[in-house]
Order: structure tokens, then sequence, then C-alpha cells
């Protein structure tokens, strides 16, 4: 390492492209060999590519707002082809096409829109949790993964009296459409697509039926023009007053449904899975939350209004976000040189802010390795840098749905718990992240199901 990148506080080192293809193997290790670098940024010289990895809040603040004008979402080629599936939705888009696209879209997600879309998240929990038996053994990764996507398919498509009808069907349709999916993940696969194999066509297949339904629905809304009270009617009605009351074309909302398909599904489902596996692990902070279940709501649902009243409830989610977030790393581009951390990250570089790396790091968390959901007090949060926890991202592109998505959790959390107890099986195996496109467990997570007493 040189005067001047130690001045600056980074570790520059090169690294031989089979280096750092065999590193990439463990991503999570590697992030954690990462740490111990001495400064609180490395740069990293892979062939003609400089990767550039902040280890410290307030570089990742300077990066994901100072610098928002000049960074662009980078990719590697994998993810490139997965969400070009997705098409041109909030998530993707840049500069002026993101700011429009906010804008309209917003609105889906105002507090006043919160509470209906909490009556879907509990009746939804309600319904696919009715068959569950005392005793039995289930794997709650498939349990998690089909109680988001109902959750999501509702909210989007269906009023929260109704029982989904063509948002069901949809739903079932993206389910299918992201079992194709894992085609895209090996290189190549851009090229596949356009041949006659099995997998390709499939695939093809799949995207076409559901692009069919989707612009049916759409296309009866529009005629329609009615507010049914979900987030379909929300995108269609939307006005842009600063483009003279713009709408959103029948193309642009097909985008966004599917954005926000993939968004309000697999990291929900996750970050809920790893919760359940937490709480099996950890029975004292379970009493601890059922004992906050019973005195606050008794033998009642959890309904939206509690979600701001279930204070520990709301510890075990923020501790198992910043353990286990969904999101454990976001790329950027630099479009010009940028000046981070007093030294200068070339146009062009990848930069990594990694959520897995910061949310692990013992400057702000003690013990960080720990399941500790009691440190989560109102003076401990105070004490943090903003980015030293940032689960739903920051700066111009934070997660357009994170008050959805914090509803939905706490919701589904409450409503479970209260009538259950989760336990790992006898000799279950230990249950470890694996960081794809969001961070998920290695394996299905399989619980054995204990009914709880009913609350006097």
């Amino acid at each position: 390492m040189d005067s001047t990148a130690a001045a600056a506080g980074l570790t520059s080192r090169r690294m031989s492209v089979p280096h750092f293809l065999w590193k990439r193997r463990k991503l999570l290790d590697f992030l954690e060999e990462l740490a111990h670098w001495e400064g609180d940024r490395a740069d990293l010289r892979i062939g003609r590519q400089t990767i550039t990895v902040l280890k410290h809040p307030d570089l990742v603040q300077q990066l994901l707002v100072g610098c928002a004008g000049q960074i662009v979402k980078g990719r590697s080629a994998e993810r490139k082809r997965f969400f070009a599936f997705l098409g041109d939705g909030v998530l993707n888009t840049e500069g002026e096409g993101h700011r429009r696209q906010r804008r309209l879209v917003l609105p889906a997600f105002h507090r006043s829109r919160l509470a209906g879309y909490g009556v879907i998240m509990t009746t939804t929990a309600q319904r696919l949790t009715s068959g569950w038996r005392d005793g039995e053994t289930r794997d709650i990764s498939a349990e998690m993964m089909a109680l988001t996507l109902a959750v999501v398919g509702r909210a989007l498509f269906s009023t929260p009296e109704a029982e989904g009808g063509a948002g069901n069907a949809i739903a079932r349709g993206f389910s299918d459409m992201v079992g194709h999916l894992n085609g895209l993940i090996f290189p190549g696969a851009t090229w596949l697509l356009r041949t006659p194999l099995p997998f390709a066509r499939r695939l093809r297949r799949a995207q076409a039926a559901l692009d069919e339904r989707v612009y049916r629905l759409i296309g009866e809304r529009r005629q329609a023009g009615t507010d049914t009270g979900d987030l379909l009617s929300t995108l269609l009605l939307a006005e842009d007053a600063e483009r003279a009351g713009e709408r959103l074309s029948d193309l642009e909302v097909r985008d966004q449904m599917m954005t926000l398909f993939f968004a309000g599904q697999e990291t929900t489902a996750n970050v809920l899975i790893w919760i359940w596996w937490l709480l099996a692990k950890h029975p004292a902070v379970e009493a601890r939350l059922h004992a906050e279940l019973d005195q606050v709501l008794g033998r009642r649902d959890a309904g939206f209004e509690d979600v701001a009243r279930l204070p520990c409830t709301g510890q075990i989610v923020s501790e198992t976000l910043r353990l286990y977030p969904p999101v454990w790393t976001m790329g950027r581009q630099a479009l010009a040189d940028l000046d981070l951390g007093g030294s200068v990250v070339p146009k062009g570089s990848l930069i990594l802010a990694s959520q897995w790396l910061l949310h692990h790091d013992p400057r702000w968390y003690p013990r960080p390795g720990e399941f500790q959901p009691e440190r989560w007090t109102a003076e401990f949060r105070s004490t943090l840098p903003r980015f030293a926890y940032f689960p739903f991202g920051g700066g111009p592109r934070s997660c357009i749905g994170e008050s959805f998505a914090w509803t939905e959790i706490v919701l589904i959390v409450a409503n479970l718990a209260r009538r259950w107890r989760f336990r790992a099986p006898a000799g279950a195996a230990e249950v470890r992240p694996f960081p794809r496109i969001s961070l998920g467990p290695d394996r299905p997570v399989r619980l054995t199901l204990q009914a709880r007493p009913s609350t006097p």
C-alpha cells in the first residue's frame, strides 16, 4: 500500500482474475476478509477493472447521497440478464426516468393506503396458515414464499375484500416465470434464450403467458376507470404534476408491476424465514415476543394500527434485517472521477456499499454475530451513523416500498407468533446465509410447529 493510499484510509491491492473468481465462490467470507484490511476503503484492481469497497458509513453516505448524480447502478452480466425480465421499472431506470417513475409510483405506498394493505396481510396470513397443525414439521421457506406471493398479488391486483381473482392467476404466472429464471444466471444465457432449447422455450412461453394476463387486466382496469384500492389502481390513476398530468403507459405499468412483484415477494419472504429460524434458536427472545403479543393483542389479530404498538416485535425485525439483510450489497458505477474519503475513485470503477459488511462491523455493533434484538433502543439508534444500518438502501434510490415491507413483516410475525411457537427438529443442520439476488438460507428451513394455548 502506497503512502497516498494510507493517508486516505484505504487499502489498495492488485488481484489476478483467477484469484478473484476463486474468492467469489464465497462472497460473504470475502467481504469479511476485506473488513480486516487496513483503512475505511478497499480498492481492488482486477485486470483492467477497479472495484472499490466502502467500509465506513460516512463513505456510503457520500456515495449514495452526495454523489447520487454521478453514479448509476452497476451489475454483473448475470444480474443484468435477470433484471431485464423486470423491464424498465423504478428498480432499473436511471436519471430523470427514475425520478419520474418514482413520483408516479410513490402514492401507491402512502400511509393512507397502508391500512388497506394491512387487512390483506392479516387475512392472507390467516388463510394460508389455517391448515397448520400442532406438532407437524413444515418447510417454512416454502410457506413464507407462498405467503408473501399471495400478499403482493392481492395488494397489487385486488381490493382488501376480494379473494384475488385475476390477481391470483397473475401471481401464479409470476411464480412460474421466476421458477425458470435460474436459467439466466450462467454465462451464455443471453444467446441460449434465442435458441429452441427446451428451457428457453419454457421461459419464453411463461413470459408470454404472464404478459398476456397482465396486459388484459390493465386494459380492463383502464376501461373501468375506478379506484379499487390496490396498487394497480394507483399506478393507472397517477398523474405527473410536473408533466401536465402525464400518466404511465401500459408498458410502464407492466414493468412497475413486475418490479413490485419481485421486490415484494422474495426479499420479504427471506426476512420472515430468518426470523422464524432465529426465534427457534433463541426461545428467551421468543418468550419476550409472546409476552408482548399477549399483552397488546390478547385474543385478537394484529392490524395496521398495532404496528407502532409492538416495540419488541419491531426490535426483532430490525435485528434480523441487520444480521441477514435481504439486499446484502449494492453496486454503483462511477460516471466521473469521484473523491471518496480523500482519494479519487476513477471513472468507470465499480463501487460496492455492502449492508452485510457494515451491519457486522464491531465499531457500531458489539458482538455483531449475535442475535440481540434488545440492542435496538432509541438511545442506541441515536448513536449509529446514518449508514451503519441501511437495509432499505438510502439516498434518492432508497427502497420505495420500505413502509409496505415493514408493515407486512411486523403483521405476519405478530399474527403467526400469537398462535405458534417454532422449534428446530432434532438433528437439524445449521442454516447459513447464501448470497443470491437476495440473501436467503443455503437450504430449506424446516421447523416444528407448537400451538400456543389460548390467551386469557
